[in-house]
């Protein structure tokens, strides 16, 4: 399913939008019957995906990977809460420092 979809997103540029609704439908089709929610949102959303189809690849490329990086930070951030000081000063006094 992921292939079909970013088809549709990276070669937005390249082709008329009525190419990418066609490519949606063909997901649709493909994958509706194992993913029906995963596939309505996209037809749910589509006014507001389509706007980043008029960017070229490299802005897109970088809108996908700061939002992957954006995603990461978070991640170590919740994950991290509640570490502080006081886990820095055991690991200190465990190693003779």
């Amino acid at each position: 399913m992921e292939i079909d979809l970013d088809n549709l997103v990276f070669n937005g540029l390249e082709e008329a939008q009525e190419r990418n609704a066609e490519r949606l439908e063909e997901a649709d089709k493909k994958w509706s019957p194992h993913y029906p929610a995963v596939i309505q949102r996209w037809y749910d959303h589509w006014d507001i995906i389509t706007p980043i189809f008029k960017f070229s690849m490299g802005v897109r490329t970088a809108f996908y990977t700061t939002n992957i990086i954006e995603s990461l930070n978070a991640s170590y951030r919740t994950n991290s809460m509640g570490v502080g000081l006081d886990f820095a000063s055991e690991i200190f006094n465990r190693i003779g420092c």
